[in-house]
């Protein structure tokens, strides 16, 4: 459920659209993403002291979703309707356990659709609270999950932006906070 936590955390930062050139359109507004993003993503993990810092890029397409860190250590993970998979360090593409369409954090946590950038369909899944965006002119989102398997594991999702998803904080049952900062290197 761990990596499929992580998976879904990955999902959510990759849909992040190139829109025009306007004064921050609502979230709903957003099309959905492709091409290539980076990203630094920093893991505050409620049992170490540390942060644990990772980086890479996502290349997001309409057939799958390719989250790809390159540091500290090389990971690719491949996500799409058909479930998830992973390689760590050139190794085989191998199925991240319980990852199938039939998992509870793909089919009930509304991954698919935020990996393809379906914002409008996140409602299905999770109660959406527009919420001022602090000393910025963009916006800010809250993400509950409707589903109690999923918020078992999952607290709740935080986006913000502008023309495009430029945070996501991710915060688990457990204490545990990711953060992803697109269009960084």
């Amino acid at each position: 459920m761990r990596r499929g936590l992580a998976a879904l955390v990955s999902a959510v930062l990759v849909t992040a659209p190139a829109m025009a050139e306007t004064a921050c359109p609502a979230p709903g507004a957003m099309q959905p993403a492709s091409g290539r993003l980076p990203f630094v993503q920093t893991r505050h993990l409620s049992n170490i002291a540390e942060p644990i810092g990772s980086s890479g890029y996502v290349d997001i397409s309409d057939a799958e979703v390719v989250w790809t860190v390159l540091d500290p250590i090389e990971v690719r993970t491949v996500i799409s309707d058909a479930g998830i998979l992973q390689a760590v360090e050139d190794g085989p593409l191998e199925p991240v356990s319980s990852a199938g369409v039939a998992n509870p954090m793909v089919s009930e946590s509304g991954l698919i659709d935020l990996l393809k950038g379906n914002f409008a369909a996140v409602s299905t899944y999770y109660d959406v609270e527009e919420v001022p965006a602090s000393g910025s002119a963009g916006w800010r989102v809250r993400l509950h999950p409707k589903n109690a398997g999923v918020a078992e594991y999952l607290t709740g999702i935080n986006l913000t932006g502008c023309r495009s998803i430029e945070t996501v904080e991710i915060v688990q049952s457990n204490g545990d906070v990711m953060n992803i900062g697109f269009g960084t290197e």
